[in-house]
């Protein structure tokens, strides 16, 4: 069992198919709070065991800091409070003067992907494109009004564009905007869910076929979506999968279960030409050229994001050059460009399946946990970083007792 999993004797799934890429999307709720306990959830295929893909940092951190599920895990010092008792909440919501609308939220986990230091050489772009401004996890800690879905206590999931809800240890939320969640891991677990598979899996979502089967070209080093598209590349049978990265990141991609290349275009373009099913490129060198080349006729281009175009933004025909990519890449109907976030902020109810999706992977330990827990007083600069880091998430400790 993961480190630090829940007990939850809610782990049950539905009988809904294990890809959830080519289901029919239904119309957007976007203040559907769907919870992880009912029976309306996605069933898997039964996998090998994957927690023995342990993903290990160059010359960053021992393996004793490497939980058993692959993410690195910092340990803290700093602890904040926690309630026992509905009446707490109930007066900690009237000395708030609650709109009847919002809740307070205990913030169990956080993490401000825009925030994130950018990180040079062969790595998808980060933050990406479209990533939200903070994301949390937290417990409900008011009583809730009769037309609120959510009770005190429940487990929460927000994700917000800008970090203006966000305090150190409360948040007052508009219960719209959140998902009731399962307690059966970690909450700074989940938030690496968000982070890594969400993007991975509607990035594959956008393709018009899947992956099984096929042989598949991740062009984005080792960032934390890139690592979760190996892993679901592998774990949705495709044929290969081809990661081109730095020469001291091959054993790892091996690890995984995926051929490296080397970071090139004349490492891999010779040998990959016209022999690939699925492209996903975040890296877009050459602009997209080379990575369009690699497809068999039939096959499909997902870019997910410019990071060598945006890299020269300074360049005097930088505004040019990206209009012409982005009109070539809108007008081809063999290319798909993945927005993060636009599932959630338009079809909710589908962003929630797939949630409950991943979240049974992780927990049955058939996909490994992505990016880095931190304390809450940790601060970046204090250890150098790399993109397998991922992105940091604060996991914020509890006591017996108010915060102090």
């Amino acid at each position: 069992m993961v480190r630090g999993r829940l007990q939850d004797d809610d782990t049950a799934v539905g009988s809904r198919g294990q890809f959830v890429a080519l289901e029919s999307f239904s119309s957007s709720r976007s203040g559907d709070h769907s919870s992880f306990d009912d029976e309306s959830t996605v069933e898997t295929a039964s996998y090998p065991n994957a927690k023995g893909n342990t993903i290990n940092s160059k010359n960053m951190v021992s393996k004793s800091n490497v939980n058993t599920a692959g993410a690195i895990k910092m340990t803290s010092s700093t602890d904040s409070a926690m309630f026992h008792d509905q009446s707490c909440g109930a007066c900690l919501g009237a000395l708030l003067r609650l709109n009847p609308d919002n809740v307070v939220v205990k913030i169990l986990s956080v993490a401000r992907p825009k925030d994130t230091k950018y990180k040079e050489g062969l790595c998808e772009p980060m933050p990406l494109k479209g990533m939200p401004g903070v994301i949390i996890v937290g417990s409900i800690m008011t009583k809730t009004p009769s037309h609120c879905p959510l009770s005190f206590g429940d487990r929460v999931l927000g994700i917000f564009k800008d970090a203006k809800y966000y305090s150190e240890n409360y948040a007052n939320l508009p219960f719209k905007d959140l998902i009731k969640l399962k307690k059966n891991l970690e909450p700074w677990q989940q938030i690496s869910i968000v982070l890594s598979y969400i993007p991975a899996l509607q990035a594959l979502q956008t393709c018009p076929f899947t992956v099984e089967g096929n042989k598949v070209l991740l062009n984005g080093g080792l960032g934390p979506i890139n690592q979760a598209l190996i892993h679901l590349c592998k774990v949705h049978r495709a044929r290969r999968i081809y990661v081109p990265v730095e020469p001291e990141y091959s054993s790892l991609v091996r690890e995984m279960g995926a051929k490296p290349m080397g970071p090139k275009h004349s490492d891999w373009g010779p040998t990959l030409m016209n022999s690939i099913d699925v492209v996903v490129d975040f890296i877009g060198s050459n602009k997209f050229i080379t990575s369009k080349a690699m497809l068999v006729e039939t096959g499909h281009m997902i870019v997910g994001g410019t990071k060598d175009l945006d890299s020269r933004k300074d360049d005097l025909f930088y505004s040019l050059n990206k209009a012409f990519v982005d009109w070539r890449l809108h007008s081809s109907t063999r290319t798909s460009i993945f927005e993060f976030m636009k599932v959630y902020d338009t079809d909710r109810e589908s962003f929630i399946k797939d949630f409950k999706y991943l979240n049974k992977l992780v927990y049955d330990e058939v996909l490994p946990v992505i990016n880095t827990c931190v304390s809450q007083t940790y601060r970046e600069n204090e250890r150098e970083t790399d993109a397998l880091d991922g992105y940091f998430i604060v996991e914020i400790r509890e006591l017996d007792g108010w915060t102090q």
